[in-house]
């Protein structure tokens, strides 16, 4: 009586558990954390936001350049998150800005649309898939880092600008971070071509035209973001 083959069970590495833990523990702190137009705050915000968001997107590379070793694939992420924080002086002086308002930021997301439709956008997008893995992982990091900032910083700063000025309870709130960060994981796909990331951002101009629309029709929340008088937290009601 022959017995069937056993096949193994292959076990999840450990290093792939702790780096999920990572995410979503940002994510919680991200979702948790009131937003706030001090420096401090606006800082923790941002932080967490590249490793929340922006982690996820890089996925696909960080697991081929890890090679199974859970050393090279927390030497990439470092050095993803620290070429991310680079960006930090510009996120700041840009959401302490007493300048933005309901209006502005949907005419922001017009602006990402538009930024979709740049060569340079393409360009970084293709460079964030075509890493070499026989290099330094930290560096591969940073060099994938500064790719995606150039490529996606413009809707990072939307996303956080609407939670701020549009002031969203906790779901409305986490279902822009998960669209947006879905978004950004689907424009780095290797099979996603050039004509949809052009089609993507005709798409956005688009929706932000229709919001901006059907806003200026009912009437905008006359809310003014303004740094110097007051803070705004995410409402959990």
């Amino acid at each position: 009586m022959s017995t069937a083959p056993i096949t193994p069970t292959r076990r999840v590495p450990a290093w792939v558990v702790a780096a999920t833990a990572i995410v979503l523990v940002a994510w919680a702190a991200m979702l948790a954390l009131p937003m706030s137009h001090e420096l401090t705050a606006v800082a923790a915000g941002w932080v967490l936001m590249v490793i929340a968001m922006m982690v996820p997107t890089v996925a696909r590379p960080m697991l081929r350049i890890s090679a199974g070793s859970g050393t090279r694939a927390f030497a990439f992420m470092t050095g993803y998150v620290i070429a991310w924080t680079l960006s930090l002086p510009i996120a700041v002086l840009i959401m302490r800005a007493p300048v933005w308002s309901v209006t502005s930021v949907l005419l922001l997301w017009i602006g990402v649309g538009c930024y979709q439709l740049l060569p340079t956008t393409a360009r970084n997008l293709r460079r964030c898939r075509s890493l070499d893995a026989t290099a330094s992982a930290g560096s591969l990091g940073a060099r994938q880092g500064i790719s995606c900032m150039i490529a996606c910083l413009p809707m990072m700063l939307a996303v956080m600008l609407s939670i701020m000025v549009w002031n969203t309870a906790l779901v409305p709130t986490a279902f822009i971070v998960l669209a947006a960060c879905a978004f950004m994981v689907w424009e780095k796909s290797p099979s996603v071509s050039r004509s949809s990331i052009r089609a993507s951002g005709i798409a956005l101009v688009l929706a932000a035209i229709i919001a901006f629309t059907i806003g200026a029709g009912t009437g905008f929340p006359p809310h003014v973001h303004d740094s110097s008088t007051h803070a705004i937290g995410v409402s959990r009601s």
